[in-house]
């Protein structure tokens, strides 16, 4: 890759669940296929003791589970020869005073520096402000680069991350912070934009004229597990609506932007968050699964939520009037990522003996990728007419197969190549918090709705729809384990 120059990876949480299960396997994943290419050196800094070799070693295992490519002990041997490791506290001195022998023994004239912040969120602008006062980041470093990813909770709420803001743009610029949000690096939520702008039969129909309503569905199959102490602290409005959702909304209702590049495309979607409030009043729903009180480092009448629900509106010229529906929740029935754009009916329905379903355009992007567009066909059966609807499907893995690049790879790559426009700006940031905090002061001292693990959440998310005479969509695309991408596969593979 002609733009790649040798770089240095140091990961402050080195040890963590993020470098093992994410970091490292990426890396991996991008060496082996080409995308980097040795010399590029790893530091990880964490608390527990352990040789440079041992931190090498730490990693077979996770590559061998988490990585998409087979292990190959050779190749992972060649990478691992450049990973160093440093076992201080972020506090001391005497941590980077060690960071810096090994930048002196690792980097040659290149001395270009990709940090990574994978530690708790009050950690961040302490290892910054080290790093800067020990002259091993430099503010503005262009020639060499240094830049940092930062990963979420980008502070707790509006004030914190505002604070948390000023006191890093006090030691490097803008440029250098790469604020991470994974669900930008999916593959299908790249395709948005060309689902977008890349085809001309969607956009006449993408606004208030043509759209009923959208749904966003984020939902997971497990609890909290051990981050029982940081979901009392965030519940799920902060740790799935605040950055995730949101982040998903704004692609799929921005603007088209002047350019592809990171600025434009933030300024789009910054007017789109700028532009989102609730519906109405009292248009959120909130729950709690059985049993959460129970859990590991809950409080035992937490009124916590993890699950919910809300009703959205962009006030713009495109959107207005429309009502966005958003979900997310923790022990749900599926787990699913999934977006349903729904089109107004028919405005007379000349089949009157036929209960006319929907035109839907259906975009699911977590666990399979693809697209349904959902639209109405005649059976072929004589007498009176039936109408029946049928999907119409792109499955990602039948034409591009299942080794498709994961979402850590394209944005670490992203990052050493400085590319920031699957990164998150500070002012969509900022405005998601806006948004997320005239949200809680909806619900403030308000207890959730309990509901059964494997359900779709409390009964009330369903009537927050059947209120306005509609529903949740609860179908998906028409895959399998026989036939994982539906007839389209079937027909393909018949040569039809």
């Amino acid at each position: 890759m002609a733009d790649l120059k040798p770089f240095t990876f140091i990961i402050f949480g080195g040890t963590g669940d993020l470098a093992v299960r994410k970091l490292i396997p990426a890396l991996y994943n991008l060496y082996i296929e080409g995308n980097i290419e040795i010399p590029f050196s790893v530091i990880g800094i964490s608390r527990k003791p352990m040789t440079h070799q041992q931190y090498a070693d730490f990693f077979v295992e996770g590559v061998k589970k988490f990585s998409r490519n087979k292990y190959e002990e050779e190749v992972y041997k060649k990478m691992a020869a450049s990973f160093y490791y440093i076992s201080g506290d972020l506090q001391q001195d005497n941590t980077y005073h060690n960071l810096i022998d090994i930048l002196n023994k690792v980097e040659g004239e290149e001395k270009n520096r990709l940090f990574y912040l994978a530690t708790t969120p009050e950690f961040f602008p302490v290892v910054v402000e080290n790093l800067t006062k020990h002259g091993i980041l430099l503010k503005g470093a262009v020639k060499p680069w240094h830049r940092i990813i930062i990963e979420k909770p980008f502070g707790s709420d509006l004030e914190s991350a505002r604070l948390l803001n000023q006191r890093l743009e006090r030691l490097v610029d803008d440029f250098q912070m790469y604020r991470i949000d994974h669900y930008l690096g999916k593959e299908a939520v790249q395709n948005f934009l060309v689902l977008r702008f890349a085809n001309g039969i969607f956009e006449p129909l993408w606004n208030n004229k043509h759209v009923d309503h959208i749904q966003i569905t984020v939902s997971e199959t497990v609890g909290v597990g051990n981050r029982g102490r940081y979901y009392e602290h965030a519940g799920a409005a902060k740790d799935m609506l605040q950055n995730h959702i949101l982040q998903l909304l704004s692609l799929i209702a921005m603007e088209p932007p002047v350019d592809f590049d990171a600025a434009s495309i933030a300024a789009e979607k910054v007017k789109v968050i700028r532009a989102l409030r609730l519906f109405s009043e009292n248009a959120i729903v909130r729950g709690q699964y059985q049993g959460y009180t129970a859990e590991k480092e809950v409080a035992p009448a937490s009124t916590v939520e993890t699950f919910i629900a809300a009703k959205l509106e962009i006030h713009n010229w495109r959107w207005a009037g429309i009502p966005i529906y958003v979900r997310t929740g923790k022990y749900l029935k599926e787990k699913k990522t999934e977006i349903v754009i729904q089109f107004k009916n028919t405005p007379y329905n000349l089949y009157k003996n036929n209960n006319i379903g929907p035109n839907r355009l259906v975009i699911a992007i977590d666990p399979k990728t693809g697209f349904d567009l959902q639209f109405n066909v005649k059976e072929p059966v004589r007498g009176d007419v039936k109408i029946r609807g049928v999907k119409m499907n792109f499955c990602h893995e039948c034409e591009f197969g299942d080794n498709t690049p994961e979402a850590y790879e394209r944005l670490l790559l992203d990052a050493i190549l400085g590319d920031a426009t699957l990164f998150t700006s500070w002012k969509e940031v900022e405005y998601s918090w806006m948004l997320a905090e005239s949200i809680f002061a909806q619900y403030e001292g308000q207890m959730p709705h309990i509901y059964e693990k494997g359900s779709w959440g409390p009964e009330e998310a369903d009537e927050l729809l059947k209120q306005d005479e509609r529903n949740w969509y609860y179908g998906d695309l028409r895959r399998n384990n026989a036939n994982p991408c539906g007839n389209g596969c079937i027909q393909k593979q018949a040569g039809i």
